[in-house]
């Protein structure tokens, strides 16, 4: 039995007539003994395992059976050998983002220089005014460029 949690992959195996247990796979070149399993009740052996994100195929090796193929796992597939390999899958884990306070919440003091924003409501319709702190800091508007009519040619083609 597997259970993916993020990257934290637990494999539970069941088998109560063996002196020792070891998980064997991608993650660890297929080394029969770099994975040892601790039996953690009369017949349940396990092992925790951080894995990156993908998917890996994996067989149980015991001292009693030899090869052993987990049929619940994500899947399975023919290797090689004749046998078959147990597959498990860690998903990508998503990025938590943290947001930055949210404005209601936040201690923030307006810069001596920035205008002041005011919404109004007359009648069905709102007015953003924008009142600069100083009004010797009006600027006026920009002059009215006039903008001639494109020309359009008499003769037609």
């Amino acid at each position: 039995m597997i259970h993916v949690e993020g990257d934290i992959v637990e494999f539970r195996f069941r088998c109560g007539i063996s002196e020792s247990v070891y998980l064997a796979g991608d993650f660890n070149d297929w080394s029969l003994l770099a994975t040892p399993m601790a039996l953690i009740s009369a017949d349940v052996w396990r092992v925790t395992l951080k894995l990156a994100p993908g998917d890996y195929r994996f067989r149980y090796f015991t001292s009693h059976r030899g090869w052993v193929t987990d049929w619940a796992a994500f899947g399975v597939e023919r290797n090689p050998f004749g046998g078959w390999n147990s597959i498990v899958h860690v998903a990508a884990v998503a990025r938590q983002v943290t947001h930055p306070v949210s404005p209601t919440d936040a201690q923030v003091e307006p810069a001596p220089d920035a205008p002041h924003l005011c919404l109004r409501h007359v009648g069905e319709h709102q007015h953003l005014d924008v009142t600069p702190p100083d009004a010797s800091t009006i600027v006026p508007p920009p002059a009215k460029v006039g903008v001639s009519p494109m020309r359009r040619s008499a003769k037609r083609r």
